[in-house]
């Protein structure tokens, strides 16, 4: 009988450390695949822009007196949809006839392998020419460049997206030497653009202006932060400025994008 009692207790015995064993894996299960933080998406993951501060950084243009619309006249700006858009609102000296909107025959440049040999729309005879040609031909005192939010953000790491970027930078500066080159923010999206298209959200938007400011001090270039007067204080394009597909900006958008530029000159 005492036999008995005994192998019984040293079952009971091996039971509990059997539990135990069980118990402590659960605790490691619990703590290192519930406990080690919320997933972050791919683009999340690339990032790596060390909290640059856009509005602060030193290659960002300053506020400055208002340098007039004869300053906006001698601008050249090179871009996708966004700044294509600016013929038709009418915005510049010309309205839908300016010659100051560099961009491709279909009003788009989107940022990927090709931007270095992108053709672009001579508007003084829509001819399609080649973007050094361009450049060589007219040489512009003042290079505005918006590009990003076609490819770019949706798509791109840090890595690539700046490897883009810089192929367009070295064949702007080898093509004209003289211009003074400017990279412009990527405008903010409304909340209905980010709903249609959540691949482009302007959290993204914010880390790739990150890397154009990187970009800008690289290449001792200057960085326009435009994008701080176009959003709300929840980050979406202000809705004073999205015009009624909910999604493009429209002329009183593209006039405080002027107003800006007009007094955050270059000197």
């Amino acid at each position: 009988m005492k036999l008995k009692n005994k192998r019984l207790d040293e079952i009971i015995v091996i039971l509990f450390y059997i539990l135990i064993c069980i118990t402590a894996v659960a605790v490691i299960f619990v703590t290192v695949f519930l406990f080690k933080g919320p997933r972050r998406d791919v683009f999340d993951t690339r990032m790596s822009t060390d909290s640059i501060e856009l509005e602060g950084a030193s290659v960002t243009l300053g506020k400055t007196a208002d340098y007039g619309q004869n300053y906006i006249d001698s601008i050249t700006f090179l871009g996708d949809s966004s700044i294509a858009r600016m013929l038709d609102v009418e915005v510049l000296t010309g309205g839908d006839k300016a010659y100051q909107v560099w961009s491709s025959e279909n009003g788009d440049i989107p940022l990927d392998s090709n931007i270095a040999k992108i053709s672009v729309l001579f508007p003084e005879n829509d001819e399609v020419v080649k973007l050094g040609d361009a450049m060589q031909r007219r040489s512009p005192k003042y290079l505005i460049v918006t590009l990003g939010i076609s490819n770019g953000v949706p798509y791109c790491d840090k890595e690539t997206f700046c490897e883009y970027y810089q192929g367009l930078i070295d064949v702007l500066v080898e093509s004209s030497p003289s211009t003074t080159i400017i990279l412009q923010s990527i405008f903010p999206v409304s909340k209905k653009a980010e709903k249609k298209n959540p691949a482009i959200t302007n959290e993204k938007i914010d880390t790739a202006n990150a890397w154009i400011v990187e970009l800008c001090q690289k290449n001792d270039l200057k960085f326009l932060y435009t994008a701080s007067v176009l959003k709300n204080e929840k980050g979406y394009l202000n809705s004073d400025y999205i015009s009624e597909d909910g999604i493009s900006m429209n002329e009183s958008g593209y006039k405080k994008v002027l107003r800006y530029i007009r007094t955050h000159g270059y000197n």
